[in-house]
């Protein structure tokens, strides 16, 4: 397996940088890289499938940057349009909503191993809280 450095394409106007800088983070973990290659992907349409397609072309590569453009569009058709070709977004957002979406699948699958909560043992949820005093 490849340890080399392996870039991310992010053609003119595509804006894939915000995608491109969640998917090279959690590469970067190793023991969550593992995770998604020892997992099994609930279906090859399910961000974790596309993460596990797109860390093995990261790590088999012979080229010096692979393209992040399917698992964009799965991201897109799963989690909504603002990730959607040419569109820029928030990486935070785009971190939170794979996470979110990958435990979803595993928990649905009913896999006995959950790598978000193993790695990251957190529950992502937002709340809005309004502290208003009345007079």
């Amino acid at each position: 397996m490849s340890q080399k450095g392996v870039g991310l394409l992010n053609p003119p106007g595509s804006n894939y940088c915000f995608v491109n800088v969640v998917i090279q983070s959690l590469w970067h973990v190793k023991h969550f890289r593992n995770e998604v290659f020892e997992s099994q992907g609930v279906d090859s349409e399910s961000l974790s499938s596309r993460l596990e397609s797109l860390f093995t072309e990261m790590s088999w590569t012979d080229q010096n940057s692979v393209s992040s453009a399917q698992f964009r569009q799965t991201l897109a058709s799963t989690c909504g349009d603002q990730f959607g070709e040419g569109k820029m977004a928030d990486a935070l957002e785009v971190f939170e909503n794979v996470l979110s979406r990958m435990e979803t699948s595993l928990i649905n699958s009913k896999q006995k191993n959950n790598i978000i909560q193993k790695m990251f043992g957190i529950n992502l949820y937002e709340e809005t809280r309004c502290e208003c005093k009345n007079t």
